[in-house]
This record gives structure tokens, C-alpha cells and sequence, in this order.
């Protein structure tokens, strides 16, 4: 005797349901992010602990009076610990620089952007850049290259890979872009980024350096302006 048409109905019903139920889970875990693991959560926050630890004590105390024990004691974990983020305490110097440094430089690098109006670039970029490099932060690490450097010299190299070197290759990407685009017309990109570094600079850094003070916000919008006048003088198609 053959079953009811209607009960024929509520079988398949309810077996489609039960197979949407059992697929509904997998399509879930498939759009949900991936998961950090526990284990790299716990090394991810023990590696800022030390960045931050590392940062405040080369700051204060310069980078040869620093060692990994009193990093490890202010960080709360161990001297192994610290040896086996970093290897070394140039390791790690390197990689508070890089630390410190990224947010800038990224900062600098979605500002000067190549556009048709090479001058608002360069005006926008020179705003941001002395608000940087002459802010009491920037400043401390000068200081800190600068002693540094005389007794160990590895020091003054990393700063100036992590921070100077990159804002002059950003510049001379950017000129390069605009060179090619016709909007300037530079023999030598990267010589031309140095001399407009040295523009906005002046003897600002040096008077920041020596405790004569730093220019207002004014005084460096207005040195930025004058700057970019000049290289464009110079440059400009």
C-alpha cells in the first residue's frame, strides 16, 4: 500500500531542511575571519611589551647603558624571552626603530601621492614632515643617534636606514613619477630630494637640537611654502 501523497511531502520537507541545517554551519565558518591561535596571541603581546619596555629605556638611558636584563624586568618576562624575539639588543634596536618609524613613514607615503599639481603635493608633504621630525619625540631620538653614534656607530646606521634613507627614497620615487609624467624636469631625482629635504630644514633641526626652540606651526607652514617655491623654480616644467 503506498504511502500518502501528503506524508510523501512532509518527508522531503523536512530531510531538505536537515541538509540546509547541516550546510548552514559550514557557510558560516567560511565568511568568519581566521582565528588567532592562543599561543600567537600571547608571543604578538610579549613582543610589544618588550618594543614599548626597549623604547622607554634607549630613550632614557641611550642605547649603551641599556641592557636586555633590566629590557626583560621592565617588560615582565625574561632575558631568553627577549633573545628569542630579537636574537640581540641590536636586533632589537633595530626593531623599536622599525616600530617607531612605520607609522610615520607610512603616514608621509599616503600623503605624497603623485598628483597633476606637484606643488600642493610637495606643500602637503612639507606640512606633515616638519610637524614630525620637529615634534619633542622625533627630537629625543635625534639626540639618541647623535650621542650614540660616536661609540657605537651601528646605531647611527640603523637610524638612518629606518627613518632618513626611507623618506629620501619615498621623495625620489615620487619626483622620478613626476619627472616621467612631465610635470619636472630633474637630471638626478634622488640628489634633488636631498636638497629639498635641506629646504624645508633649514637650520631648524639644529636649533631644536641645540634647545634654541622649535618654529611655530605657522613659522613651518610658512617654511614649507617658501621651500616648495624654490625647488619649483628650479624644477618645475
Amino acid at each position: 500500500m503506498s504511502e500518502p501523497f501528503d506524508r510523501k511531502i512532509g518527508c522531503v520537507a523536512m530531510a531538505e531542511t536537515a541538509s540546509h541545517s547541516k550546510q548552514k554551519p559550514a557557510a558560516e565558518d567560511a565568511q568568519s575571519p581566521p582565528k588567532v591561535d592562543r599561543r600567537t596571541a600571547k608571543s604578538q603581546s610579549t613582543r610589544l611589551r618588550i618594543l614599548e619596555s626597549a623604547m622607554t629605556l634607549f630613550l632614557g638611558q641611550g642605547f649603551g647603558q641599556t641592557s636586555l636584563e633590566a629590557v626583560a624586568a621592565n617588560a615582565g618576562t625574561t632575558k631568553p624571552t627577549v633573545y628569542s624575539h630579537f636574537q640581540s639588543k641590536q636586533g632589537l634596536f633595530d626593531a623599536v626603530l622599525e616600530h617607531y618609524g612605520q607609522h610615520r613613514i607610512k603616514g608621509m607615503g599616503e600623503i605624497l601621492q603623485p598628483t597633476e599639481n606637484p606643488k600642493s603635493d610637495l606643500i602637503q608633504f612639507g606640512d606633515f614632515f616638519l610637524a614630525q621630525v620637529l615634534s619633542p619625540e622625533s627630537q629625543r631620538w635625534d639626540r639618541l643617534a647623535a650621542n650614540e653614534s660616536m661609540t657605537h656607530p651601528e646605531v647611527g646606521q640603523s637610524f638612518f636606514n629606518a627613518g632618513p634613507r626611507r623618506v629620501l627614497k619615498l621623495i625620489t620615487n615620487y619626483l622620478k613619477h613626476q619627472k616621467k609624467a612631465g610635470r619636472l624636469q630633474i637630471s638626478h631625482p634622488a640628489r634633488a630630494a636631498e636638497q629639498f629635504i635641506g629646504m624645508l630644514l633649514c637650520l631648524d633641526l639644529l636649533r631644536a637640537q641645540i634647545g634654541e626652540g622649535v618654529p611655530s606651526e605657522a613659522q613651518r607652514k610658512r617654511r614649507s611654502r617658501e621651500a616648495v617655491d624654490v625647488f619649483l623654480a628650479a624644477y618645475e616644467s
